[in-house]
């Protein structure tokens, strides 16, 4: 039982990753089938949801702590209450509160897919001058397109150095 949830980690990582060769393939097609597309960046989106939730699970596996719900503050809240200290889960957590960071975008990407997609604006005629805000974030299609492979590059880089780590010890 101690290995149940870093096989599912493993696994769902090994599923964005087919997921991703997909994108790719896609996207060096003749024709680029958008609906095609979107479907393999919203299945790689949630097979990475599903490995982050998963090594929540293996921390909390590993520390024979319960966990209700897979998430950074209830992994916390769970620790707290049996007295663990992880330095895992102080990472993430850091890396969860500054909104700049990979983890922040990965975690509001998977909440935004939940939302339905905003209208279409209609594009401004060739007559009207358009301003564009360069400050403004990205869409989640945007960082769909941009931020998925890197996203799938390190969360699965935290998860081997957290491993390599653990097994020093």
């Amino acid at each position: 039982m101690a290995d149940l949830y870093s096989q599912r980690v493993n696994q769902t990582l090994a599923f964005a990753q087919y997921a991703l060769v997909g994108i790719n393939t896609e996207l060096t097609g003749e024709s680029t089938n958008r609906m095609k597309l979107r479907g393999l960046q919203e299945a790689a989106l949630f097979h990475l949801d599903s490995a982050f939730k998963a090594y929540l699970n293996e921390l909390a596996e590993r520390e024979r702590v319960l966990l209700t719900q897979a998430t950074p503050f209830e992994l916390s809240k769970a620790f707290q209450q049996q007295g663990v200290h992880s330095s895992e889960l102080d990472e993430m957590e850091l890396l969860c509160q500054d909104s700049g960071s990979w983890l922040s975008k990965l975690i509001s990407a998977i909440k935004a897919i939940h939302k339905p997609l905003p209208p279409l604006q209609e594009s401004a005629s060739q007559s009207d001058i358009a301003i564009i805000d360069l400050a403004k974030e990205q869409s989640l299609e945007e960082q769909l397109e941009t931020q998925l492979q890197g996203w799938f590059e390190q969360l699965r880089a935290m998860i081997l150095r957290h491993r390599s780590n653990a097994q020093e010890w």
